[in-house]
């Protein structure tokens, strides 16, 4: 949907297009609820959303299902960035909060047992960080599945998948992975490619997704999603 912080205005007028001609549309996205950044996006209407890669399902302003971080995987994660001193957030349901950094309007973590308050009140969807040397990733991978990227490193509960995410909304809406075409840029998309019938890389995705793919659509900064969406509506 995004490239350089910036939505595409076709983007957002292609999924009206889909929508009027009778398909649903779910925001599959890895960001936990509490920070997708819908400011950026006016004038989006969907029908559902996957967040948290996987760890989050709603459909029609219901929640249905969510796999948060553990407490214990959080505390862990909480005290590697407290040895490290990098940036961290943990991504809930509700809200975002901070470690080794400050972000408007975000809540910034105070320590140990702050996190485990915030834990208690809410489910923890997700981390996203400063990368993770291999040795802090190898720490964390025996419960929980990361990805990671050149600059920075995301973690969700093992299980959690923006593919398994699918799985679990189609009893909802009467489909089939059959039905459904997924659309995306990044190799935690993956597993959505491997379950949808269908899948849409943009041109800047990671080669990785190419593999997986059945249309190649054109850059995210030139449209690409609204490319894809009428390729296939």
């Amino acid at each position: 949907m995004f490239f350089g912080g910036v939505c595409p205005s076709e983007n957002i007028k292609a999924i009206k297009e889909a929508r009027k001609r009778g398909n649903l549309v779910v925001f599959n996205t890895g960001r936990g609820k509490s920070y997708i950044p819908w400011r950026l996006m006016p004038g989006l209407e969907y029908d559902g959303i996957i967040a948290g890669l996987g760890a989050y399902v709603e459909f029609d302003n219901k929640e249905l299902y969510t796999c948060p971080v553990p407490t214990e995987d959080c505390v862990r994660v909480y005290n590697i960035f407290k040895k490290n001193g990098k940036w961290n957030k943990f991504e809930g349901s509700h809200f975002t909060y901070l470690q080794n950094m400050t972000e408007d309007n975000r809540e910034i973590l105070k320590s140990e047992q702050h996190l485990r308050d915030k834990c208690a009140s809410e489910s923890i969807l997700k981390f996203t960080c400063a990368r993770l040397t291999d040795e802090e990733e190898q720490r964390l991978c025996d419960t929980l599945q990361i990805f990671s990227y050149e600059q920075y490193s995301e973690g969700v509960k093992k299980g959690a998948s923006k593919g398994n995410g699918i799985k679990i909304l189609l009893p909802h809406i009467k489909l089939s992975a059959d039905d459904c075409v997924a659309i995306g840029d990044s190799k935690n998309d993956v597993e959505m490619f491997k379950v949808c019938k269908n899948g849409a890389a943009v041109a800047n995705s990671e080669p990785k997704l190419f593999e997986y793919c059945t249309y190649k659509a054109r850059h995210a900064s030139d449209g690409g999603v609204a490319d894809a969406i009428y390729n296939f509506i």
